[in-house]
């Protein structure tokens, strides 16, 4: 698979989902994983690809590592007794700060929707519906959106 692609198309309301749900999914020999998005954007029912979970996992772990390699550093020269020079003291320090930022990005919000849905969730709150899709192959990606536009979606993205 290759780099994942998500893509999202408006409508009005749930039963004109219906038939785009079932042309995404039947008669293909590879079902694209269709989400139905009502009442609100839960980032967890969205692909990562739908999110910043990976932009924000690169600044939490280059944070983390810049921030532990510098306390290592420090510690090493002027903790006695850790009998580390300034070097390994940066290592430890970064590879410490690496785990803890990936564990704690992890478990905090880092799956905030895309800029591109977020512009979106308003029609969500207007009683509106949206269709997502991921696929790892553009060409595919591009097939879902005319499929969504030609069953009527007001908006329809490849992300």
């Amino acid at each position: 698979m290759g780099m994942p692609f998500t893509v999202v198309g408006t409508f009005d309301d749930e039963p004109a989902t219906h038939e785009v749900v079932a042309a995404l999914t039947s008669g293909r020999d590879d079902p694209l994983p269709v989400v139905v998005h009502r009442g609100r954007l839960e980032t967890l029912d969205l692909p990562d690809s739908g999110t910043e979970v990976g932009r924000n996992m690169w600044i939490a772990n280059a944070s983390g590592v810049l921030i532990g390699g510098a306390m290592g550093a420090v510690g090493a020269v002027y903790v006695p007794g850790l009998a580390l020079d300034m070097l390994e003291g940066f290592v430890l320090g970064a590879i410490a700060g690496f785990f803890t930022a990936f564990i704690t990005a992890l478990m905090s919000g880092t799956r905030d929707a895309k800029v591109e849905l977020r512009e979106l969730a308003s029609h969500l709150e207007a009683g509106g519906v949206i269709v997502s899709v991921e696929t790892g192959k553009r060409a595919v990606a591009n097939e879902a959106r005319e499929i969504l536009e030609a069953h009527g979606a007001e908006v329809a993205r490849v992300l």
